[in-house]
């Protein structure tokens, strides 16, 4: 109704009550976790706590409202919390003086509500959970709480899921829910939310009863020989010419004139005239099929464990990999997106053959990026 300080002072008392009884309880962390404009509220209290009293060990925020002074807000929760915007920038019965700090204090206060702007280094722990499709609070305010949390450098998790919209909260069937009265919008992420969510929360417990270590296991060196090895231009890349009736030739050359060189840590470097995929067909096959990009800031490719061990893992999936040992681009910045389209052409032509019906791109941080611009930067279908 307008008070504004009045739910954060309920939050507060609410500590102050729950920690002077937590060694009665037996509780040693207090947490707090809020819906929507629960969740506005929520990111007040891990923001704008008076002491260590009134400060959360860990915060869960759920589709919340972030932003109270930009567009992208639920004006409905802005209103209720601050007042009606008319009630600030109305000049009906007020001096000049009045409407005019009015309009000021008004501007202050939206500012401040807008919680992303309030987090600091001592903000506590925040798990994040939020619906791509939310029509009510628009995701970005979460984003920008989100990189304001990574910024000050607070321990974060962010969760999008790809279904659920907003106020899903916990209508999981599986707790007793009628589903002719409550269906779970989340639907099949319910599962994945409600396993990280316990998971982050068993971690936050961690840090105050010691983190159990676990035996560590070595990984089997990776031995899995391809099913086929493509090379993209087999007379170089000096020769415009592809593999004849189903792919393009190179475009351009990178410059590379230095044999290829693979380093102790697993990675090619200076990868030219040898580019090339090695596929990997799934055993039993789902239809799917993925050109892998692994990453190495463009100046080199970690094909082992950002494409092998990839391609293994979905070939578990019944999902076929291709890892591309594509051209490092030496200012040439047409060469790889190049390689990753003729690579395209190749599996889209022998797709019957192999019983695939979609093909997609997984990309590891630059590959990452060639991945991106595979996805924005196709020629045709």
């Amino acid at each position: 109704n307008g008070h504004r300080q009045v739910p954060l002072q309920d939050v507060h008392n609410a500590f102050r009550y729950c920690r002077h009884h937590s060694e009665e309880w037996g509780i040693r962390q207090i947490g707090v976790m809020g819906f929507s404009a629960g969740g506005h509220l929520a990111s007040t209290a891990e923001t704008m706590y008076v002491d260590s009293t009134t400060r959360p060990d860990f915060a869960v925020l759920i589709y919340p409202v972030i932003i109270i002074d930009e567009n992208a807000t639920h004006k409905g929760s802005v209103d209720n919390l601050l007042g009606s915007e008319a009630s600030w920038t109305s000049r009906e019965d007020k001096t000049f003086d009045n409407w005019y700090k009015g309009l000021y204090e008004y501007d202050g206060l939206k500012r401040m509500y807008t919680t992303y702007r309030d987090v600091t280094p001592t903000t506590p722990p925040t798990f994040i959970g939020v619906s791509t499709y939310d029509k009510t609070v628009p995701v970005v305010s979460s984003v920008k709480f989100y990189q304001a949390l990574v910024k000050n450098k607070v321990q974060a998790e962010f969760h999008v899921y790809p279904q659920g919209g907003h106020g899903w909260g916990f209508t999981d069937l599986s707790i007793g829910l009628d589903p002719k009265v409550c269906k779970d919008n989340l639907g099949s992420c319910r599962p994945e939310f409600s396993a990280a969510l316990e998971r982050w929360l068993g971690q936050q417990l961690e840090s105050v009863n010691g983190k159990k270590e676990l035996p560590k296991v070595a990984r089997e060196q990776f031995t899995r020989k391809p099913d086929k090895v493509v090379y993209l231009y087999p007379e170089g890349q000096n020769v415009d010419k592809g593999i004849e009736g189903i792919t393009i030739g190179p475009g351009e050359s990178n410059g590379c004139t230095k044999k290829e060189e693979l380093t102790k840590d697993m990675n090619l470097k200076f990868t030219g005239d040898s580019a090339r995929f090695e596929l990997y067909l799934a055993k039993n096959p789902n239809g799917k099929m993925v050109i892998i990009c692994p990453g190495g800031a463009y100046w080199f490719t970690a094909y082992v464990h950002q494409g092998q061990y990839a391609a293994e893992w979905l070939n578990s999936q019944g999902i076929t990999a291709a890892v591309l040992k594509y051209r490092l681009p030496y200012g040439h910045w047409n060469v790889p997106l190049n390689d990753v389209q003729n690579v395209f052409r190749y599996c889209r032509h022998y797709a019957p053959e192999w019983g695939v019906k979609q093909i997609g791109v997984m990309g590891f941080s630059a590959g990452g990026h060639l991945a991106a611009t595979a996805s924005t930067q196709y020629i045709d279908a």
